[in-house]
Order: structure tokens, then C-alpha cells, then sequence
């Protein structure tokens, strides 16, 4: 999938209940736009891929791959599923942030 960032990715940092390890995780939404449409998918991306979202923003472009995965949610007791795009690789085209990320 290639596009924008639809906001600011949500970066967060886990620990693994198991082995201790500190991880990162980013959530992010992207817009693919098309002739007369746009289409949006949330994302997930989790460990080192997920560091480089550190300093991207609303409107970045990028290209992401990896698998769809599914997920079911309560809402007003009401089950809804709900998809988002496991991300095994991150791509950044937008030239000054790819900069100054590979400066960290």
C-alpha cells in the first residue's frame, strides 16, 4: 500500500510480559488516493520497522507491505470486526524525513 499518513503515527513502547524486552509499536492510518476516491487502512507495525515512524507526521508519504489481520470489538453490544494491516516492511519517500531519520 502506498500513501499519506492520514495523522501523526501513535508510537508507544511494550515490554514482553516473558522475556523483558522493551519493543516499539506504531499505529498509523494511510491514504491510498484514486481517480475519484480515496481509500484508508489502519496499520500496526511493531519492533525495529516500527522506529522508523519516529519523526514522520500527517501527510508523509509512504509504501507499506505485510498481511491483513482481523480483529472483533463490543460496541454498543454489538460485535463488529475490525481489519488492519500487520506492516513487516516500511518504505519512506518523503525525502527530508528519510534524512533526517537515517541521521539518528
Amino acid at each position: 500500500i502506498t500513501g499519506n499518513l492520514v495523522s501523526d503515527p501513535e508510537i508507544n513502547e511494550r515490554t514482553n510480559k516473558t522475556t523483558g524486552e522493551v519493543f516499539k509499536v506504531a499505529k498509523f492510518s494511510i491514504a491510498e488516493n484514486f481517480e475519484n476516491t480515496s481509500e484508508f487502512t489502519n496499520c500496526q507495525i511493531v519492533g525495529k520497522e516500527a522506529e522508523k515512524m519516529e519523526g514522520l507526521s500527517k501527510g508523509d508519504f509512504i509504501k507499506v507491505s505485510g498481511k491483513m489481520k482481523s480483529y472483533e470489538v463490543n460496541k454498543d453490544q454489538e460485535k463488529q470486526q475490525k481489519n488492519y494491516l500487520e506492516v513487516k516492511e516500511v518504505k519512506i519517500y518523503t525525502i527530508l524525513k528519510l534524512i533526517n531519520i537515517k541521521q539518528k
